[in-house]
């Protein structure tokens, strides 16, 4: 594993990767596993390096521009407009934390993505399900999924899920009336 993805799959466990004077820390302590530390060790200069990176550098992961927002710039630290979470950037005049910027600039591809998870839901409701439509449906969801990033596509398929759910009434999931069963809980929510 490079320096880059081990940042990246400890910032999608919500672990910060931190400087602590010359050394590298992480937040919350306590929460690597051995091989992790490892390569930490390993990769330590690399990580220092982009920890120091400059700001423009890093900036690569927002979009330069969003349709009908405009440029990103940064500012004072805000809400974002969308979800509530704290950013420093500005789309125009519109703050937006990473997440909701990269939805805005993926928007096609998470309307598709929605709609595929919806045909998904009604082939596997309908009384004579056809196993060939779901396969391919499936394939272009992970295809998508990859497009748009997990955390993105979690948000989309549990936003689906749930509208799926409140129309239906029953799971999407395993079908199972009255009760929506989010994937990442043990326990759903009733109707």
């Amino acid at each position: 594993m490079k320096a880059d993805e081990l940042v990246q799959s400890l910032r999608a466990r919500g672990i910060e990767v931190v400087i602590d004077g010359a050394r590298l820390g992480v937040r919350p302590a306590g929460v690597l596993n051995d091989a992790e530390k490892a390569a930490l060790r390993q990769h330590r200069d690399e990580v220092l390096a982009m920890l120091h990176a400059p700001a423009a550098e890093l900036a690569t992961l927002w979009p330069a521009s969003l349709p009908n927002h405009g440029r990103r710039a940064t500012g004072a630290f805000v809400a974002c407009a969308t979800c509530g979470s704290g950013t420093w950037v500005r789309f125009g005049p519109t703050p937006l934390c990473l997440l909701c910027a990269a939805e805005l600039g993926l928007a096609g591809h998470a309307k598709t993505l929605a709609d595929l998870l919806r045909a998904s839901f009604e082939t596997a409701a309908s009384r004579e399900p056809r196993h060939d439509f779901a396969q391919v449906i499936a394939q272009e969801i992970a295809r998508l999924a990859d497009d748009c990033g997990p955390s993105l596509a979690a948000r989309i398929s549990g936003n689906a899920a749930w509208e799926w759910f409140r129309e239906h009434r029953t799971c999407p999931w395993c079908g199972e009336p009255g009760v929506f069963h989010e994937p990442r809980r043990e326990a759903g929510r009733s109707a």
